[in-house]
Parts: structure tokens; sequence; C-alpha cells
């Protein structure tokens, strides 16, 4: 691939500082390269999520609004910095499906995530989104790692 190929690039945020690097990446290219950039959020359904052995009975937290700021913040984010046709998108779901599903009906040219995310413990019991992405993924994924 070559930088005349990207002309639509996808970045998977979570709030962790491994997506925040991997937005950082994704806008730096897609405004060198002109290409449009896919910011997605992916909200877990309670199924999908670990609640604390520590708090039994307690219910899932509806965490939308959270996905929704973030993606307002990074769109801002990206916009400032000079990135062109900006667009969000909310899933839902496991995140490593919904993303694979998202790129299976709507093509990118590149994905950029983070190495880790937000939930450790989760990736104990479901396994890494990264790897999963990486293994799944109908483009090319650029796995970015948070120093």
């Amino acid at each position: 691939m070559n930088g005349a190929d990207l002309t639509r690039i996808a970045v998977a945020l979570d709030g962790s500082g491994h997506a925040e690097r991997a937005l950082e990446l994704a806008i730096n290219l897609a405004r060198r390269y002109g290409a449009s950039l896919v910011l997605i959020s992916v909200v877990p359904l309670p199924s999908t999520m670990i609640l604390s052995p520590l708090a039994p009975g307690s219910a899932p937290v509806d965490v939308t609004p959270l996905h929704e700021e973030l993606l307002a913040r990074a769109k801002r984010k990206a916009e400032e910095a000079g990135a062109h046709d900006v667009v969000t998108v909310r899933l839902e779901g496991h995140v490593s499906d919904a993303i694979v599903t998202y790129l299976e009906t709507r093509p990118m040219d590149l994905l950029v995530l983070g190495s880790r995310g937000l939930s450790t413990t989760a990736r104990l019991f479901l396994g890494s989104v990264s790897d999963a992405v990486v293994h799944h993924a109908p483009c090319p994924v650029l796995v970015v790692r948070y120093a």
C-alpha cells in the first residue's frame, strides 16, 4: 500500500491512552494523504460487560453518553488539526465483532487502533480486541503502542 491508496482511514476509540495515540496518528495520516477519517467507538451491550465480583447485584451502567462525548471531542480535535471529512460512528455490541462487521460493510483503506484499551479485566475473559481485529479485519490494521 502506498499513500495514494489511503483515501478512507478509520480509528477505533475507547478513551484510553493507547486509543488517544492511535487518534493522533490517524489524524496525521488523514491530513498527510487527504483521506477521510472515520472515528469509531463501540458501546458494549450489557451482555458483553463484566460486572465487578466485588459489587454483587450491580447493574450495568449506560455508558452511551460517554462514548458520544468521546467521539465529539475526537472530531473537534481532528478538525482543529486540519483533517477534513471527519465522520463519527457509534456502534454497539462486542467491541471486536462490531468493528470488524462495520469494516466489512463499509470498506476502509486502513484501521488504526491502540494496542490496549481500558478493559484489562475483560481482556482476561474475552481476549484482546486489537488481536481479534487484526486477525479478522478486511483491511490493513495499524496497531499503535502507547509509550
